[in-house]
């Protein structure tokens, strides 16, 4: 099985939209909610505002799994597609937001990063969440390029390698079918991506509170402690 497919199967099986196990049909509504909830954390925040005013601007989301990130750019006023490369996941994205006020202006669709089924210039921004670590990240790169309109921006929030704490944690919360396929990037790797068509305007680290929101929410699994969290 290639990468790009094994990683299809992963998602398409995993239907929580927070990763935490598989739920039951009957809890996904529940379960959507809270990561709707949670979704705006430090690095999220920081990466929607540095997109500006986005009433009725058209935003690429890519991996947008069950749509949770399209939420709060749709409240903003914007257009949103919503990408992603599992079928389920993308699916039930359309029935979580079609009878939610920003269902109007939210669309999901099934297709691969590498290969955006976009003509060129057609989006105002690019936002990724976690795909350059399950992608080539330079074709990637090239694709949001071609398909951001002149003035247009891509902003990649993805979890970076390097300190040694971080890499237990994830080999503490990461199955082993998962971390068969998953590359976390190097600043260098994301400063090389502006070598792709890209001018980088710069890169923002998020460790400190971004460890604290993760361990409120995935190892306590309080959604307050978390919201807290996003305060310190």
């Amino acid at each position: 099985m290639t990468p790009t497919k094994q990683i299809t199967a992963y998602w398409n099986e995993n239907t929580d939209p927070l990763n935490w196990c598989h739920i039951r049909d009957e809890d996904l509504p529940g379960a959507w909610r809270k990561a709707v909830s949670t979704y705006l954390s430090p690095d999220i925040c920081h990466a929607i505002s540095s997109m500006g005013a986005l009433r009725g601007k058209r935003i690429l989301l890519l991996g947008a799994g069950l749509g949770q990130g399209a939420v709060p750019l749709a409240r903003k006023g914007a257009n949103v597609i919503g990408l992603d490369l599992a079928a389920t996941r993308s699916s039930l994205a359309k029935k979580m937001l079609s009878s939610k006020p920003e269902g109007k202006k939210a669309s999901f669709i099934v297709a691969n990063a590498m290969s955006l089924p976009f003509p060129n210039g057609c989006f105002h921004f690019v936002l990724d969440q976690d795909v350059l670590m399950y992608a080539d990240p330079f074709k990637v790169a090239r694709e949001c390029q071609r398909v951001l309109a002149p003035g247009g921006k891509a902003v990649f929030v993805e979890s970076a390698d390097g300190h040694p704490f971080m890499k237990l944690l994830r080999k503490t919360c990461y199955g082993k079918d998962m971390g068969m396929f998953t590359r976390h990037l190097r600043y260098s790797d994301m400063k090389g991506l502006s070598t792709r068509g890209l001018h980088l305007d710069g890169i923002k680290g998020f460790y400190f509170l971004s460890i604290i929101s993760f361990a409120m929410l995935y190892f306590f699994r309080s959604v307050s402690l978390y919201q807290c969290s996003l305060s310190v």
